[in-house]
């Protein structure tokens, strides 16, 4: 009876966790959301790199941004990041949101490891790609190597028929050529 009882208390204080949890993530967005409409100084849904930074230089934009644990020091880099959500020059306000959520806080293990593991499997692409480019590159070179010897072959086929009997002499070894010129 008694572990039941220390069991549905625990159940109940998970509970508890996750819901203060999701209460403290929806605050964290609205607060985002607001700096963001405090950014977008033109109203037109979507922020650039200037009004970005013009919004960082403000003390209620900077006090947001250090009440949310948010430490952007390179506006620039920041904004190509979220840029690359949404779009290039271009960060809209849920692009604002993802971004910033990603930055809040510092980087856990579980972080690090998984961008560990995304450099690996990039090197690994880059490596096969290399390797694809290198053979097509490769397979082109002989391709065109082999066109070049056959209309090579073709003119001096044409050369011999029209009556050039000198061109016979391209055909035959060096060692032969050079007798036959004397």
């Amino acid at each position: 009876m008694f572990v039941d009882n220390m069991r549905a208390i625990s159940d109940n204080d998970d509970a508890y966790l996750v819901l203060q949890y999701r209460r403290e993530q929806r605050r964290v967005t609205r607060e985002i959301r607001h700096l963001f409409q405090e950014a977008d100084s033109d109203g037109s849904g979507h922020l650039t790199l200037q009004e970005l930074e013009q919004a960082m230089k403000t003390e209620k934009g900077q006090s947001i941004l250090d009440a949310l644990s948010l430490d952007i020091r390179d506006a620039e880099t920041f904004f190509k990041m979220l840029a690359n959500i949404a779009g290039p020059n271009r960060v809209d306000a849920n692009a604002f949101v993802e971004g910033c959520m990603r930055m809040k806080g510092g980087a856990t293990s579980v972080d690090l490891a998984c961008l560990s593991f995304q450099t690996d499997l990039l090197h690994h692409e880059f490596k096969n790609l290399s390797r694809h480019i290198t053979q097509l590159v490769g397979d082109t070179t002989v391709e065109k190597r082999r066109q070049q010897q056959q209309t090579e072959t073709r003119l001096k086929l044409q050369r011999s028929r029209s009556g050039d009997h000198w061109a016979c002499l391209d055909w035959q070894p060096e060692h032969v050529r050079s007798t036959l010129s004397l």
